[in-house]
């Protein structure tokens, strides 16, 4: 897993907090591990979510409490997003 290392940043972007669901949710968890581990309050998580829902890269399995997890099209993203960080970080 690659997290970025501002992760406890009050003032991270909207890209990096997804990228990070998108890599929590790759054996699928729950809302409040998302939340607790990204250290966001629950609306903004809940905002993160419906956006990574409606573009297709998480998906929800429903039982006694629902289970995010990163689909095939949001594994493909993240793929795409490592290898350009690791381009940039062999870079040097």
């Amino acid at each position: 897993m690659f997290l970025t290392s501002s992760m406890s940043s009050a003032h991270r972007r909207t890209g990096e907090i997804e990228v990070q669901i998108l890599e929590l949710c790759l054996d699928g968890v729950g809302k409040t591990f998302i939340v607790y581990s990204l250290n966001l309050n629950f609306a903004a998580g809940n905002r993160h979510l419906k956006s990574l829902l409606d573009k297709g890269l998480i998906e929800v399995i429903q039982g006694a409490r629902p289970i995010y997890k990163t689909t095939q099209k949001g594994k493909s993203v993240l793929r795409h997003i490592w290898k350009i960080k690791e381009i940039i970080n062999n870079s040097d």
